[in-house]
């Protein structure tokens, strides 16, 4: 489907066709730039729909604002409002039913104004992305971008509901999670509960979806998780690709899957349940004993078990989870959590490496440690005997 966007910033044309350029190329995303005007003209232009280059219009299918529009327009017009005020004006007609629900993309120049408009999984935040202009000169930035513009597009199709229709059921949440019956019965079920008590707010969906689902641990592991988990060091292990191979069917597949690779957690200890000699459940298992398995599993030799990072201290070799900030594989009674005001019950929490903490590296990042690990740190520190020093 056509992906056009209609993108609201005070300044000229001329100064954001730089970044407009970079969202465009080869990603099939289109965008018409407009300046400041008033908000009914705003909403008109987009009702109006996107000109083609063939004189056609299509739909727009959604808006990228920027925050501060405090410059005059061209011809002479200055906004009345902020970018958030038009994004709140625009969700509430989209509420209303006077407008189709569509993203609102953050765009800005602000670090500090696009930091505190990262989209959560609540219905209260207003952007589902946020992007810093600056950052799309770097080329994996801008890729990255690029897909989630596109793919939260996909996830709105998906998720509206007709006016008048009752929450989703179960299929319609296993269609918008794209899998089979044997991984849907592994989805935590308050997650399930909660999309469907959503159904009639897409923006609710797709960012519960997007913050709580991939961009979270729990239910979904990234690549590294995954190895962590099957206590895989995939620089050292020439035969990672066959266990991918051999994992394929648990990929997660539904809406926003092109941003980055993820498993379903669940489906890979239930595989593994049904495939290792003993049955012995993964994270019982140290990461030599759950290589050990997985070679005869897949009938190889060319996979290594992940080393300890504090071979001098008393460290857990029951590695589980990985550091935010630094990617340490760690058992979590060797971690420190990260303190989460708005957590759900169906996410994994953060962890924190010591050395990371140490390093204030953590802070550097925006991650607070939990109040509750304060003293777990001071003991950490003494068993695990890490080099760095606060």
């Amino acid at each position: 489907m056509p992906i056009n966007y209609l993108y609201i910033d005070d300044d000229e044309l001329r100064d954001v066709t730089g970044f407009t350029e970079i969202l465009c190329k080869d990603s099939g995303i289109s965008i018409k730039h407009i300046q400041v005007m008033s908000i009914p003209d705003v909403i008109k232009e987009f009702k109006s729909g996107f000109e083609t280059t063939s004189g056609n219009n299509e739909p727009y299918s959604g808006f990228i604002i920027d925050q501060e529009l405090v410059k005059k327009s061209v011809d002479e017009q200055r906004a009345d409002y902020h970018g958030t005020t038009l994004a709140q004006h625009l969700r509430t007609e989209m509420t209303m039913g006077n407008l189709s629900h569509c993203p609102l993309i953050l765009l800005s120049s602000n670090r500090n104004i696009v930091a505190s408009f990262k989209p959560d999984d609540t219905s209260s935040n207003l952007f589902d992305y946020v992007i810093i202009k600056d950052n799309l000169t770097q080329s994996a930035f801008a890729e990255r971008a690029k897909t989630v513009l596109c793919d939260v597009v996909e996830a709105y199709h998906f998720a509206k509901r007709p006016i008048g229709i009752n929450e989703f059921n179960d299929q319609e949440v296993q269609n918008l999670l794209n899998c089979n019956d044997t991984i849907f019965q592994f989805v935590d079920s308050r997650l399930i509960d909660y999309l469907k008590a959503k159904s009639k707010m897409p923006h609710a969906v797709v960012s519960c979806i997007f913050s709580s689902l991939i961009r979270s641990a729990g239910m979904l592991s990234t690549e590294k998780m995954l190895a962590t988990k099957l206590g895989v060091d995939i620089e050292r292990s020439t035969d990672w690709d066959k266990v991918l191979e051999a994992l394929s069917d648990y990929r997660y597949t539904g809406i926003f899957s092109n941003v980055k690779q993820r498993w379903w957690t669940p489906a890979i200890e239930y595989w593994w349940y049904n495939n290792s000699e003993d049955g012995e459940p993964l994270n019982a298992l140290s990461c030599s004993e759950r290589v050990e398995e997985l070679k005869k599993i897949l009938g190889t030799n060319e996979l290594e078990p992940i080393q300890l990072s504090y071979p001098d201290g008393d460290q857990s070799d029951k590695l589980w989870v990985n550091c935010v900030v630094s990617g340490t594989p760690l058992d979590p009674y060797d971690a420190l959590r990260v303190r989460e005001s708005d957590i759900q019950p169906w996410e994994q929490p953060k962890y924190l490496d010591i050395t990371a903490v140490l390093k204030q590296e953590h802070k550097r990042k925006g991650y607070a440690l939990h109040s509750d690990d304060t003293s777990k740190r001071e003991l950490l520190k003494a068993r695990l005997k890490p080099s760095a020093q606060s």
